[in-house]
């Protein structure tokens, strides 16, 4: 997705415009078995807020696919993208997998980042023993993708995972582009991700909510209304600094509801450090 510059529109007294303010990066990070292409309806509803980068996620081999590993690549694009823009940090928003991704980035380069939206995004295990058996899980799956017998199996499989039913009351296009993304990943490489970047891979809940607490950036958390599993994972974020909104929609609202979802971030870039804090009703109501 094209970088545009992003000028502040400010004169000074004498009637001639004064420099341009840089424009922050905005950068989205797709959740599992998805690309960059996720976010196609919401980066130009997003463009007038700064450039915005959309990369497609992927482990460079079977050794680099954990959750350091992607946030690597992410620093990797942000640093280009600050440099060309001449910023200094980016805004980053995640969802799902690339929240877990994005809070990899806040923990291993908290400068690179001026915002930190995160979207129906765990925090981690709630215990060891939640880490346990999301480890067992999760390479159960990773070893049940392996074994079927094509990305279409894999994605018919998916489809019916309980956490994505509002996503069938999307029209059919949505549905069928949603698809085609899916397919157009690799089984293996998904995989490796359900293995090395899985939510068992992450530290403890607890550790995230500590490190939202402290950061020096605004953080934000949306989540559909239709999400109870998030649901309380926003009730826990909520409980730090970081501001909550409940929007339309159920698991994937950038998805479900892009509008929504893009008035949602705009808003939150637009207020800059003066959003944090915990949610109010006046700014709640605007996403309505």
């Amino acid at each position: 997705m094209g970088a545009r510059p992003f000028a502040s529109g400010r004169e000074g007294a004498d009637g001639t415009p004064l420099a341009e303010t840089p424009a922050q990066p905005i950068v989205l990070l797709h959740g599992f078995m998805q690309n960059g292409h996720a976010w196609d309806a919401v980066a130009p509803l997003l463009a007038a807020a700064g450039p915005v980068i959309a990369p497609t996620l992927a482990p460079a081999d079977d050794a680099h696919a954990t959750l350091d590993d992607l946030a690597d690549q992410v620093h990797t694009v942000i640093v280009q993208a600050c440099a060309q823009e001449g910023a200094s940090s980016a805004v980053v928003a995640g969802y799902s997998m690339g929240g877990r991704v994005a809070l990899a980035l806040a923990r291993r380069y908290p400068a690179d980042i001026a915002l930190l939206a995160l979207e129906s995004a765990g925090l981690g295990p709630r215990t060891e023993e939640d880490r346990v058996q999301w480890a067992q899980r999760n390479r159960a799956w990773a070893a049940y993708i392996e074994e079927l017998p094509s990305m279409e199996a894999v994605v018919d499989w998916w489809e019916e995972i309980p956490l994505f039913a509002s996503q069938k009351d999307l029209p059919p296009e949505a549905r069928a582009r949603q698809r085609r993304m899916r397919l157009s990943c690799d089984k293996h490489a998904c995989a490796l991700l359900m293995e090395q970047a899985g939510a068992h891979t992450m530290p403890l809940e607890d550790d995230a909510c500590a490190m939202l607490a402290r950061v020096s950036f605004p953080v934000h958390y949306l989540v559909g209304e239709r999400d109870a599993k998030y649901g309380r994972v926003a009730a826990r974020v909520g409980a730090t600094s970081a501001r909550v909104h409940r929007l339309p929609g159920g698991h994937n609202v950038h998805l479900e509801h892009p509008e929504a979802f893009a008035r949602c971030l705009a808003a939150c870039i637009a207020r800059g450090t003066q959003a944090s804090g915990r949610a109010d009703s006046d700014f709640y109501a605007i996403f309505r």
